[in-house]
Formats: C-alpha cells, sequence, structure tokens
C-alpha cells in the first residue's frame, strides 16, 4: 500500500469512470477507506454502476484501495491509540465492509497479552478520571466501561483485581 496520497486526475472533458475514479481519490486523500466504503460512497454521489467498478479496479492496481491493508491499520490504530477489544474492532472493520477474512487476518495480529495491556490501560485511564470512590462502586464503573469497549468478563475480572486487588 503506497502512504503518498493519490492525486486527482484531471477531469475536464473525462468520462464517467474518471470522474469516479477523481471522487474517490479525493475521498481516500481525506482518509484510508475500505472497498465497500468508497463504492457506497460513489453510489451516493450518483455515480453508475460501470464507472464505480471502473474507478475501484483502477485504485486497486494503483495501489491506493486494498482492504487487507487498511483492515490491518484500522487494528494497529485501535489497538494504539484509540484502544477496543478484538470483538469491537471486529464489528467496526464489518461495518465498514472489509471482508471477513481481510478482518480475520488482520486482528491475527492481536494477541492475548497486547489485548490485556490495552484493557489495563483504559481502566488505569478511566480510574483516575473518576477519582475516590468506594471500591465496589469504582469497580462496576470500571467495569461498565471495558465492557461497552467489547472486552469480556473474564478478562475485566482480571484486570480489575490487577489494579483494585481482590474484592474477596
Amino acid at each position: 500500500m503506497r502512504t503518498r496520497k493519490p492525486t486527482p486526475p484531471e477531469v475536464d472533458g473525462a468520462g464517467d469512470a474518471d470522474r469516479a475514479y477523481a471522487r474517490a481519490v479525493r475521498l481516500l486523500a481525506v482518509r484510508a477507506r475500505s472497498v465497500a466504503e468508497v463504492r457506497k460512497r460513489l453510489r451516493s454521489a450518483g455515480c453508475d454502476h460501470e464507472p464505480i467498478e471502473a474507478a475501484l479496479t483502477r485504485l486497486g492496481e494503483d495501489g491506493y484501495l486494498d482492504d487487507a491493508a487498511f483492515a490491518a491499520r484500522w487494528v494497529e490504530w485501535r489497538t494504539g491509540s484509540k484502544p477496543k477489544s478484538r470483538s469491537a474492532i471486529r464489528r467496526e472493520l464489518l461495518a465498514l465492509g472489509v471482508p471477513k477474512e481481510c478482518v480475520d487476518a488482520a486482528l491475527s495480529a492481536i494477541d492475548d497479552e497486547v489485548e490485556r495491556e490495552n484493557a489495563a490501560r483504559l481502566a488505569l485511564a478511566r480510574a483516575r478520571q473518576i477519582g475516590d470512590l468506594p471500591v465496589e462502586k469504582k469497580r462496576q464503573r470500571l467495569s461498565t466501561y471495558l465492557r461497552a469497549r467489547g472486552y469480556g468478563w473474564d478478562l475485566v475480572r482480571v484486570v480489575l483485581t490487577d489494579i483494585l486487588g481482590d474484592d474477596g
């Protein structure tokens, strides 16, 4: 996948496929997108099926549109700066139209230790925000917070025990 952003071609007198390509390039210049996202945006812009498919093919050949690379970057972003659980990331990618095979391949980069570290990092940051509360109230709020980010009960229990101690 290329790291430079595509520049839109000149569209004066261009055919429908060139106009669809130019519109797609402008979308991709803002942020990386899945093939399904670009297809949906081009449809909503009134482009016809054949020009859309021609533009998508060309973008793929030019290296600007690749669902596997998009999913890998999304997973990297979600485990780094905006942590969420594997299951939450899976739902996000599937909602963005990324094929299941690409999602599974990208999620294989997240091992159990990374998942636990991310949950602990989120819990610690949230614990500082909620301040001094009785341990049980803090445990309840942190549990709700982590569950809302897609972490399972077993992992939440382990992380909260590490952070707050054993509640007996």
